[in-house]
């Protein structure tokens, strides 16, 4: 559904980041990333309003251990970006020891993000 572009341009900008890193070095200039993971915008409530109703719930249950809210994430990303003082850094939201943390607590945290977004 159109993902082929957004993914392609998320690895270029990886690339971009530790090239333009390599260019820089021994300036005072610095290069990073941030990596905010799965956070509820609207290309993914777009992308969910056009799928049919069984992948949607299907996706929404996947969203609902995963995801974040822009409010959440964003707060977070700034005072990172801020305190940074690595050259090259990449800083993630959304790390593999979270992913398999809120997987292992999906049956007892019911998260619903999505009680207030209408899909019809």
């Amino acid at each position: 559904m159109g993902l082929s572009p957004y993914g392609a341009t998320k690895r270029a900008i990886r690339y971009l980041s530790q090239s333009l890193q390599l260019d820089v070095q021994g300036t005072p200039v610095q290069v990073g990333t941030i990596s905010p993971g799965i956070v509820l915008t609207d290309l993914i409530l777009n992308q969910l309003r056009q799928a049919p109703k069984e992948k949607r719930e299907k996706n929404i249950k996947i969203f609902n251990i995963l995801a974040d809210t822009v409010e959440t994430v964003t707060h977070w990303l700034a005072e990172q970006v801020l305190a940074n003082t690595r050259p090259a850094a990449r800083i993630a939201w959304l790390t593999t020891p979270k992913v398999i943390g809120r997987f292992l607590a999906a049956g007892f945290n019911k998260r619903n993000l999505f009680e207030n977004i209408s899909f019809e």
